[in-house]
């Protein structure tokens, strides 16, 4: 098609139309890669704003378990130690003349107060047995003469620090 067959009416209607859209559309790609842009940028800091909300719940409801938990530590400790009669007897622990050694009294008290699984272990041949504990077996018995992991003797036995971290006990992670 010629371009001078075309009458000059249709002609300027054309040229005002690409004068009227292409500037329309210019400003309309240049409106949404801004909108685009701020609802990403606002997005973004959302995000990290609810990251930063969570993590600090986290890091306070651990600091809380910690705190709750260290005071567990201190019950019982307080409640086991509240005696200077400890010795082992015959291969038994016994405190203020009482035979640890599969008695769930002590063990039952502590619990009470601090609302969690207690056992008493004592080292023997390189491993710590447990002698008394509220932790019970699959068929509802206490579960005596079971043994700590290493990683948790090494810990607690040999380095003499408490231990910080998951353990798998007859199958229940604590």
């Amino acid at each position: 098609m010629n371009l001078k067959n075309i009458p000059i009416s249709r002609q300027i209607i054309a040229l005002a139309l690409i004068l009227a859209i292409v500037p329309v559309a210019l400003v309309g790609f240049y409106a949404y890669e801004q909108t685009s842009d701020a609802i990403e940028t606002q997005l973004n800091e959302r995000l990290h704003e609810q990251v930063n909300m969570e993590k600090d719940y986290v890091d306070a409801v651990f600091t809380v378990a910690q705190q709750n938990l260290q005071s567990h530590i201190d019950t019982a400790h307080m409640e086991f130690y509240s005696s200077d009669d400890v010795s082992i007897t015959d291969g038994k622990m016994v405190v203020e003349d009482k035979v640890i050694n599969n008695n769930f009294e002590l063990v039952d008290k502590i619990q009470s107060e601090v609302d969690g699984a207690v056992s008493i272990f004592q080292v023997t041949d390189g491993s710590a047995v447990r002698i008394s504990t509220t932790t019970r077996n699959d068929d509802g018995s206490r579960a005596i003469g079971t043994t700590v992991s290493s990683e948790i003797y090494n810990v607690v036995v040999k380095s003499g620090q408490t231990y910080e971290g998951r353990a798998d006990v007859l199958g229940e992670w604590y």
